[in-house]
């Protein structure tokens, strides 16, 4: 009965983590100064670029890993139920990981796009 309570509670944090952080899609750098008419177009086009590049097949693949190691470190100390929680727990957190490390890369190409089209920004 614990274990599953455990396995319940590993399941619920788990995806609360993967909905829990600001995506690039919803980031506006801000303008130091005067915003200028062009801001909105640049940001739109910048942010399209941004999403451009497909991370799937590496999230997919960390995600893969993490699942592998936390099946191996539950195993070892609490059987099969243990192995299950691992992998859950593992791919959860590793993807989680993932997603926040392409979110900041994508946000730091809406800057790069943004400042190469001239802005001034005072959050980069």
């Amino acid at each position: 009965m614990i274990n599953s309570i455990k396995y319940i509670t590993l399941v619920f944090f788990s995806l609360m983590l993967i909905n829990c952080s600001q995506s690039a899609q919803e980031y506006r750098p801000q303008v130091m100064g005067f915003q200028s008419g062009q801001y909105e177009e640049d940001l739109a086009v910048c942010k399209k670029l941004a999403h451009e590049k497909d991370y799937s097949s590496e999230v997919r693949k960390k995600t893969l890993a993490g699942a592998a190691i936390g099946t191996l470190a539950g195993g070892l100390g609490d059987g099969l139920e243990g192995a299950l929680i691992g992998a859950i727990g593992g791919a959860g957190i590793t993807n989680f990981a993932q997603k926040q490390k392409i979110e900041e890369s994508r946000k730091r190409e809406i800057v790069g796009c943004m400042k190469a089209k001239g802005h001034q920004l005072s959050d980069t």
